[in-house]
C-alpha cells in the first residue's frame, strides 16, 4: 500500500469521530422534533436504542481501523511502522473522544 493510505489510515480515527458526532446529534434532534412535524411520535426508549445502536456501529467502526493498523505495522517496514504506530495512537485517542461524546446517550433520556 501506499504512503498516503498510511496516512490515511492514520486519520481514519478521527474521521469516524466526527461522523459519530454529527450522526448522534443529528439524529438526536431530528427525532425530538417529530412531534413539531405531526409526525409520529419515537418513544424515548426507541430513540435511546437507535442511538445506541448507532454509537455501537462507530465503536465496531474504531476498533476495525485499529486492528487493520497494528495488523499492517507488524508487517510494514521500519519506517512505515513509525507512522503506522502513530495512527494506531491516534485512533486509540478517537475512540476515548468518540465514548465521551456518546455516553450522555446512554445517560440522559431522550426528548422531554
Amino acid at each position: 500500500m501506499s504512503r498516503t493510505f498510511d496516512t490515511l489510515t492514520a486519520g481514519a480515527g478521527f474521521i469516524l469521530w466526527s461522523l459519530c458526532f454529527i450522526a448522534l446529534y443529528g439524529l438526536f434532534s431530528i427525532a425530538c422534533m417529530l412531534p413539531t412535524l405531526g409526525l409520529p411520535v419515537m418513544r424515548p426508549q426507541s430513540v435511546t436504542i437507535m442511538l445506541v445502536g448507532v454509537w455501537g456501529l462507530f465503536l465496531a467502526a474504531h476498533v476495525g481501523a485499529i486492528v487493520v493498523n497494528m495488523r499492517r505495522c507488524r508487517v510494514a517496514g521500519e519506517e512505515r511502522a513509525f507512522v503506522l504506530r502513530i495512527g494506531v495512537y491516534l485512533n486509540l485517542t478517537a475512540i476515548a473522544a468518540t465514548l465521551v461524546i456518546g455516553a450522555p446517550v446512554l445517560g440522559l433520556p431522550a426528548c422531554r
